[in-house]
């Protein structure tokens, strides 16, 4: 999945593992199997709308997916600007 966001335009992203409670149970991250994963990239609204197109269309009929996205300010804006 990283590698999409690449290719799709993205500078870079952040992938952490997560833990928490939903819909779909605990997941406490104890084993491989039962862990999950956030990513977080900082990108302008249509490449955000164009990686969540992608991740509905490759990846939400086979797994549990949240996306979402959020404004942001960056204190550091010369570090995202090519």
């Amino acid at each position: 999945m990283d590698s999409s966001f690449s290719r799709l335009g993205a500078q870079g992203y952040t992938t952490t593992n997560a833990r928490g409670s939903g819909s779909h149970g605990v997941r406490g991250a104890a084993w491989e199997a039962n862990s999950n994963i956030r990513v977080e990239v900082i990108c302008s609204h249509e490449l955000a709308q164009q990686i969540a197109d992608h991740l509905q269309e490759t990846y939400y009929d086979n797994h549990a997916m949240v996306t979402y996205s959020s404004d942001i300010d960056v204190l550091r804006p010369a570090k995202f600007t090519s």
